[in-house]
């Protein structure tokens, strides 16, 4: 051991001749720690993905992988260490010294290793336990659990980094407070769509891939994005519509794809009164078996119902009742029985009135 520490501090006093002197020395020691500590890391990681492989979970994968992620920064900061302390020790950098900036850069460091391996941890929870249990979260929360940890994550980091530089806390976290409260105060219809996004997200009155209505006829679409503020819907005639979360909170919202994508269709024709009306209503079964046998967007797990509806001014209104099996089938379904009705109606010569309006002039 002495001839070891001997033969280093003559390669030590060596280099220190050599041109350069001590910032030569300080280049060596980082140069010699990276492929030291690169030969240890690529052993390290290498069994551990062998330990794993062996495993039936991804979770340690998913954390071996944040880690190795990082392990390149982790090799420079710590030769960078090695090199300065062995040659600079005692010096001192905007007042501080040399290992209280290495202090806190490394407090740094591992905070963001750990905000890497929580949300590998995350992602595991969210491919792997989330599918096998009842839970209400689903992954559309993942993004912002995320970000709330991560948050988490690096204000404790600054909280350490503080105390290590000597600066009282508990003022600090007070004034955190009143500058929360007045930032609160004033994000006040931001934070109201953040947790009106949280709400819709665990309760999913709506969820992505829905057809729903909000209030009016022309708020209808395709739920394509719940965002943190904002929830994005898709018209069918392409256009997007930006609904606030707090506004659709507050809402009357007819989804249209739960607790069932099927839902009931009345579809109503009309019939002059000189048509009998049992031979109108067989008519109109047979058309609508006839487009259920060939359209498979009508549902066969409902029986149609087809009867004599009611008394207009100028026909007589007879009404099919159908299931389709999602809100938007029901344009071509309509299409289609119009169009088996109104050639049934014309090749049985039923007479379709026009609207008639008699007219008594008294003399």
């Amino acid at each position: 051991m002495i001839i070891l520490l001997s033969y280093i501090n003559s390669i030590a006093n060596y280099l220190s001749s050599l041109p350069g002197g001590i910032l030569t020395l300080a280049a060596a020691i980082f140069f010699a720690s990276y492929i030291l500590l690169g030969i240890v890391s690529v052993l390290f990681f290498k069994a551990l993905k062998g330990m794993a492989q062996k495993t039936k979970t991804n979770f340690d994968d998913f954390v071996i992988e944040s880690l190795e992620s990082l392990s390149t920064k982790f090799i420079i900061l710590s030769s960078a260490y090695f090199a300065l302390a062995s040659t600079y020790g005692g010096a001192l950098v905007f007042g501080f010294p040399l290992s209280e900036i290495f202090s806190i850069l490394f407090i740094l460091f591992f905070t963001h290793l750990v905000n890497k391996v929580a949300n590998a941890v995350l992602r595991w929870y969210g491919i792997e336990i989330m599918p096998k249990t009842k839970s209400t979260i689903n992954n559309e929360v993942f993004p912002l659990m995320r970000k709330i940890t991560s948050i988490i994550i690096y204000v404790a980091g600054l909280i350490l980094v503080l105390d290590r530089l000597g600066i009282e806390i508990g003022p600090f976290i007070a004034g955190l407070g009143i500058a929360g409260l007045a930032v609160a105060l004033a994000l006040q219809e931001t934070l109201s769509n953040f947790f009106a996004g949280v709400y819709i997200l665990a309760d999913k009155p709506v969820k992505i891939g829905d057809y729903i209505r909000v209030e009016k006829e022309e708020n209808e679409g395709y739920v394509e994005e719940v965002g943190w503020r904002s929830t994005k819907i898709k018209t069918l005639s392409g256009n997007g519509i930006t609904i606030p979360n707090a506004k659709l909170a507050q809402s009357t919202i007819t989804n249209f794809s739960t607790p069932d994508s099927e839902m009931i269709v009345s579809l109503k024709y009309t019939a002059s009164y000189d048509s009998d009306p049992e031979r109108v209503v067989g008519i109109l079964q047979k058309c609508t078996s006839e487009v259920s046998r060939h359209e498979q967007r009508i549902s066969k797990k409902f029986e149609p119902v087809v009867r004599f509806d009611s008394f207009q001014d100028s026909a007589l209104q007879y009404k099919i009742v159908i299931a389709i099996t999602t809100f938007t089938d029901k344009f071509e379904v309509m299409a289609k029985m119009n169009t088996a009705v109104y050639k049934a109606f014309k090749k049985n010569k039923i007479e379709i009135p026009y609207p008639i309006r008699m007219i008594h002039l008294q003399k």
